[in-house]
């Protein structure tokens, strides 16, 4: 059988799709790897089922064409009414695990859980129940979809509420991937992108610090807040508080940042 045969390379490597995109929908409609085809071919049948989902991910996230996203070891459910986790943001669970470990940090508080992978991943592999807050009603509806899923419905804890409106008492680490696209930054996104929902892509500077210091009133004598963000965002945030410590992505660009209360 050839390396490709012309449909697989008309359909596949001139559909604009990364290799990502490509691999996931060969593992989910033939479970082959991208790898495994261009050694091995494909069959004209094989390649009649994969073209459907080709055309859809020309226009579409593959994460929502399949329900599901990968993050860290967790196999999420995930739909329109959440952010598709990044890859990137696995690096902010490393951090908040090991401030949870370095300092023996006991309550925990994610702000805009969405898919609920962060609380998740902070629970199961942090051993400490983390409490988890979302605006959208659906979001939290996902989320508990995960939660259960993942068995840690003893370790998640799940409400609906706006940031820290709803937030009593005093924790030891907030955190939030918070919206790191600015208004006038919107337009610009890829089509594919503004398929997420836009509350969860879209804030503003003056939102976040007013977040910022809303979150040091909720803070124990020994916490922090950790966050995902964007340049724009931390150049304003390191203005404000300028003893933040940022730590960079697996990209080497500024992604997180960390602001101790004390």
């Amino acid at each position: 059988m050839p390396y490709f045969n012309s449909g697989i390379l008309d359909s596949i490597t001139n559909a604009d799709l990364s290799y990502y995109e490509i691999n996931f929908i060969l593992l989910e409609v033939l479970g082959r790897s991208l790898e495994d085809v261009r050694i091995k071919g494909i069959s004209p049948q094989e390649l009649e089922k994969v073209k459907p989902y080709i055309e859809a991910a020309r226009r579409y996230p593959v994460e929502y064409i399949f329900r599901k996203a990968f993050f860290r070891n967790l196999v999420l459910y995930v739909d329109e009414r959440v952010l598709i986790p990044r890859n990137e943001t696995e690096h902010l669970v490393d951090i908040a695990l090991r401030l949870i470990g370095e300092r023996g940090l006991e309550r925990i508080l994610e702000v805009g859980t969405g898919s609920g992978a962060i609380a998740i991943s902070i629970a199961t592999e942090g051993d400490r129940p983390v409490f988890a807050s979302d605006l959208s009603s659906g979001a939290i509806q996902v989320a508990s979809m995960n939660v259960r899923s993942s068995g840690a419905a003893d370790r998640v804890f799940l409400f609906v509420g706006d940031r820290l409106e709803a937030v009593g008492g005093k924790w030891d680490l907030i955190i939030w991937n918070h919206p790191y696209v600015l208004p006038e930054e919107y337009h610009s996104l890829p089509p594919k992108v503004k398929v997420e929902p836009e509350m969860a892509l879209v804030s503003t500077l003056d939102t976040l610090i007013e977040f910022l210091k809303e979150a040091m009133e909720h803070l124990s004598d020994r916490g922090f807040v950790l966050l995902e963000s964007s340049r724009p965002f931390i150049r304003r945030i390191m203005e404000d508080f300028p003893r933040a410590r940022i730590e960079r992505d697996i990209y080497g660009m500024e992604r997180f940042v960390l602001i101790e209360r004390r």
